[in-house]
């Protein structure tokens, strides 16, 4: 059996790793933690251990590691992190497998005893309307349950996971509000109101409307 057969899974192990490596910084499932860096890292490490991948290459504010899918196929993963003063930001990378990221995460969270980063917003379509704001999240996710009362909605649904995600869920004449949040990496709010019900257009409309009430509460304009 020749040399050349026996070195390729190592040129591919090096290529994924390359690959990961080089991607664009803002690439991956990103989690911000209330807590200090070293810690973060440190559980970091572990949760990389537990999901059975190696540390490759160990730098400040980075780690590469290596590990296997549930297929077999060999993986290779980034990890980024940036202290905020009082938390820590960590993006994971694992190429085009955002589910291994995601487990990652999770992991990562439960070692630190904090939410798991939510799922990520899907793009806005059809009726729906998106804005960013510079207020946090929570004040967001207030002022929009007060412009949602003032629209004279019927509230089924308000779920906020820390200060990093929101959903609320409303109902009004012969039509359905979905209002979705989650606090971007660059100290941003990002949301998204989806209405259904009636014809494209008057679905805008009200999402329009709604989009009014909360810059009337939060007193920004979005960007």
């Amino acid at each position: 059996m020749s040399r050349a057969f026996w070195l390729w899974p190592f040129v591919c192990l090096f290529q994924a790793c390359a690959g990961v490596k080089n991607a664009p910084a803002d690439a991956g499932v990103l989690g911000i933690y209330r807590a200090p860096s070293a810690a973060v890292r440190a559980s970091a490490i572990e949760a990389l251990r537990e999901g059975n991948f190696a540390v490759a290459e160990d730098r400040p504010g980075r780690l590469l590691a290596t590990g296997y899918a549930a297929s077999g196929a060999r993986l290779a993963a980034r990890v980024t992190f940036e202290d905020r003063g009082g938390e820590c930001a960590v993006r994971v990378y694992v190429g085009n497998d955002a589910e291994a990221a995601r487990a990652i995460q999770e992991r990562l969270a439960r070692r630190l005893n904090l939410p798991a980063p939510p799922p990520p917003l899907p793009a806005a379509s059809g009726g729906g309307i998106e804005r960013v704001y510079r207020s946090m999240l929570t004040v967001c996710f207030d002022g929009a349950l007060r412009a949602c009362r003032q629209r004279d909605y019927r509230l089924r649904e308000e779920k906020r996971t820390g200060d990093h995600a929101g959903a609320i869920g409303g109902e009004g004449k012969a039509f359905t509000v979905a209002i979705q949040m989650h606090r971007r990496s660059d100290n941003r709010t990002r949301v998204i109101i989806q209405v259904r019900g009636r014809s494209p257009a008057e679905n805008r409309d009200e999402a329009t409307a709604l989009l009014e009430k909360l810059r009337e509460e939060l007193k920004e304009i979005a960007e």
